[in-house]
C-alpha cells in the first residue's frame, strides 16, 4: 500500500501520510529566519530529488558512496563528510524508528545558489523520507521563491 495523505487530529501538524499503521506528521520548520517571510507547502519528493542532483555537492545520494570525491579537498574531508551524512541519517532512523513520528517542514535559502533552489536545513530528513517511500515532504519556502517551486513543478499535486 501506498502512502496516503490524510487529515490529522493533531492540531500541530499541517499535513499527515499515512501507511497501514505507519504514519508521519508533518510539522512547522523549526529553521525559518526571523526576517524572511516563509509559505509552508508539500514538495514532490521524487521531483525534488531529480533537481536536487544538479547541485552535485550538496545532493545527498541514497548511497553514499556515490558522494563525488572532488566536492572535499582532501580524503580525509570526504570521510569526515561521509560519517556527518552517516550520523544524521542513522538520526532520523532513531526518531522514526517504529516508522512513524513527527517531521519539521524543510527550510528551504532566502536566495538561489548558483541559480539552484537550495536546501537550508532538513536534507537528511529528506534522505530519510526516501528510504521510507515517501510522495512527498513538507517544505518552508521563502515567499520570494515560490514561484521558482512552482515554475520547476516540485509542488506536489494532491
Amino acid at each position: 500500500m501506498n502512502w496516503q495523505l490524510s487529515p490529522s487530529e493533531n492540531p500541530t501538524a499541517l499535513w499527515r501520510l499515512q501507511r497501514n499503521s505507519q504514519w508521519i506528521e508533518f510539522i512547522d520548520s523549526v529553521d525559518n529566519l526571523p526576517n524572511v517571510r516563509y509559505q509552508t507547502v508539500l514538495i514532490d519528493l521524487a521531483k525534488w530529488d531529480q533537481y536536487w542532483q544538479q547541485d552535485r555537492c550538496n545532493f545527498v545520494p541514497a548511497d553514499l558512496s556515490d558522494f563525488p570525491t572532488e566536492c572535499c579537498a582532501s580524503n580525509s574531508d570526504y570521510v569526515a563528510e561521509i560519517a556527518m551524512h552517516q550520523q544524521k541519517i542513522k538520526r532520523w532512523k532513531t526518531e522514526l524508528a517504529s516508522g512513524s513520528g513527527k517531521v519539521p517542514a524543510v527550510c528551504f535559502c532566502e536566495t538561489t545558489v548558483n541559480g539552484l533552489l537550495r536546501i537550508r536545513q532538513g536534507r537528511h530528513r529528506i534522505v530519510y523520507l526516501r528510504q521510507l517511500g515517501i510522495p512527498a515532504f513538507a517544505a518552508a519556502i521563502p515567499i520570494a521563491l515560490l514561484q521558482d517551486f512552482t515554475e520547476q513543478q516540485l509542488v506536489f499535486n494532491h
